[in-house]
Order: structure tokens, then C-alpha cells, then sequence
């Protein structure tokens, strides 16, 4: 991926991309280009609304939150049923750069799967996401 002129990601078989553009019915933000011959496999967005239902952004968002609670050692656990009942209540919630999400010393009433963006755990200095 290429943004003015400069290399941001190398992507290698396996990898995809364009979900952004899917979910929020943009343009893209980046160049991609071939760096060597590529054989890619794809998809329109009216194709795949069809086999989705209609609503991608919906789909896509639920897979996303199966994929974290997969990911969690505690959540992963729990049965495919209770996992859909879980990702169909989250809600979205947006924050800009440098928002503090969960103070340190406050309490966490909530579940959090990020889907997209990075946070930093700044007391451990952790990368989460």
C-alpha cells in the first residue's frame, strides 16, 4: 500500500484488503500496486451484499467481533450461540486520537473488541490492537 509516494504495508498471499472502502462505501485513502506478478481473487459489493443479506456492514462487523472473542483465553471458551448473543448487543463506539478511553484507577463495566485503530496501555506501554 502506497500513500503519497510512500510504502505503508507489503501485503503477501493470503493477506486481503478494501474491507474500509465496504464498510463505510468510500474511496480508498491508498495506492496498492503490484511489486511482482499477483493473481487476487475478488468480489463486488453488490455480490457480496447478495450472499451476505444485504447489509455487509452489519456482517462484517459481527465476524469482526467473533474473530476478537475467538481471540480472547476466556471468551473463546464459551459456546458459538452465547458468542452470537454477545456480538449482536455490542455497539459501535468511535474515538478520536489521543482519547483516554478507561482511565487508570477507574473501573471497566465493559467488554472491548477493537475493530479497527490502535490503543496503547500507557501505564504498561502495551500495544493492544
Amino acid at each position: 500500500m502506497i500513500k503519497r509516494g510512500q510504502e505503508l504495508k507489503k501485503m503477501n498471499s493470503g493477506d486481503c484488503f478494501g474491507e474500509h472502502c465496504l464498510r463505510y462505501e468510500t474511496t480508498r485513502n491508498c495506492s496498492v500496486k503490484a511489486i511482482s506478478n499477483v493473481v487476487c481473487l475478488t468480489l463486488q459489493r453488490k455480490k457480496l451484499s447478495k450472499i451476505l443479506g444485504g447489509n455487509v456492514d452489519v456482517v462484517i462487523h459481527k465476524n469482526m467481533i467473533m474473530n476478537c472473542l475467538n481471540q480472547s483465553s476466556y471468551l473463546s471458551q464459551i459456546n458459538i450461540s452465547r458468542k452470537e448473543k454477545i456480538a449482536s448487543n455490542m455497539i459501535i463506539q468511535a474515538y478520536e486520537k489521543g482519547f483516554v478511553l478507561f482511565p487508570a484507577g477507574k473501573s471497566i463495566d465493559q467488554l472491548v473488541c477493537i475493530l479497527e485503530g490502535n490503543l496503547i496501555d500507557v501505564n504498561q506501554r502495551r500495544n493492544l490492537g
